[in-house]
């Protein structure tokens, strides 16, 4: 997994996949002239294999289902015909339809869409995913199961708002940051998160302090967060490559980050500074992931000016009409 200069706190539940080549996945892949009697072995040792991968030397060929394998064989001859010869005769036997290859930087719902358009006789087949150069299998449990749990943090979305809202509310400022972040991070998964600002720091200790990164005088003259900081919305780039280069959202590789979103972050008018989220793979930012930012973006605003500005945010602004007219626009917008 990448780095996160934003680390989760003890009590933050487990992000969602970015992409479907985090989803987990099983790597078993033979050669066509591996005997059928050692993938039998392995299928029956390890109980969570859905299927293997074949290869031709450095080429995928295709895919069988472990229930494909041991339907075969378990009828007449399957056994004398096939289990102590090389897979291949087993895999032109079957005339096994190709299988439904993703590739890995693809959204897990529409990894779901593709799966369940296959014919009806592939529906329960697992499927091959190819990510960072290798093919590995996802059953199709493990990933509807995925998308559930996605949608269930989707639908608790007003329930965190108003969560961040009081931690607002209650002049949290010490832990607020890193809580809104751990927040934004189940609706909005990304690899990385750091806040850019060319303001000073207040005397205040901050959990995730770290997340910040201050502007020198060269990046003040020539960075992208000025485009954000003029326009005053959410500026998405697809694809970085050839773009801009932002140091401190490399990962411990030193691998940039391959789609990124920039959000303007400010309290009555007063630019802060730019909140940025990167992914190190080609998995756009949604435009509902654009929305469900600008929310958490809102209070995360109140919590950065109390240790930025000169002056702390006035709290008696952050009133109830307020807080319930933003969490009823919001939450219509994300929907």
């Amino acid at each position: 997994m990448y780095l996160q200069k934003f680390a989760r706190t003890s009590t933050a539940k487990v992000q969602p996949p970015v992409c479907v080549g985090e989803v987990i996945s099983y790597d078993f892949s033979v050669s066509l002239s591996e005997r059928t009697d050692f993938i039998v072995k392995r299928l029956r040792e390890n109980a969570a294999l859905p299927g293997v991968n074949l290869f031709g030397g450095q080429n995928f060929v295709g895919m069988i289902p472990r229930q494909t394998i041991f339907e075969r064989l378990g009828r007449r001859y399957g056994v004398e015909l096939f289990l102590n010869k090389e897979v291949s005769t087993l895999y032109r036997e079957l005339r096994a339809p190709a299988p439904l290859v993703i590739d890995g930087q693809m959204r897990v719902e529409d990894a779901v869409q593709k799966a369940l358009y296959r014919d009806e006789a592939q529906l329960y087949h697992p499927v091959v995913v190819l990510h960072e150069g290798k093919h590995t299998l996802i059953n199709m449990h493990q990933l509807i199961t995925t998308q559930t749990e996605i949608l269930k943090n989707l639908n608790a979305v007003a329930t965190k708002l108003n969560y961040c809202a009081k931690i607002v509310e209650d002049g949290h400022q010490d832990i607020g940051v890193e809580k809104i972040i751990d927040a934004l991070r189940e609706v909005v998964p990304f690899h990385n998160a750091v806040f850019y600002t060319a303001l000073e720091i207040r005397s205040v200790r901050v959990k995730g302090e770290a997340f910040i990164h201050l502007l020198n005088d060269a990046e003040k003259k020539a960075n992208p967060f000025q485009v954000v900081e003029f326009f005053n919305q959410i500026l998405c780039v697809d694809d970085l490559n050839g773009v801009f280069i932002l140091e401190a959202c490399t990962d411990e590789t030193g691998k940039l980050p391959l789609a990124w979103m920039g959000v303007p972050l400010s309290v009555d008018g007063q630019y802060l500074g730019t909140l940025s989220l990167c992914r190190y793979v080609h998995t756009p930012f949604s435009n509902n992931e654009k929305e469900l930012t600008s929310n958490y973006a809102w209070y995360l605003s109140r919590i950065m000016a109390g240790f930025l500005m000169e002056e702390p945010a006035n709290k008696k602004s952050f009133t109830a009409s307020t807080q319930t007219g933003f969490l009823n626009r919001g939450f219509s917008e994300v929907r």
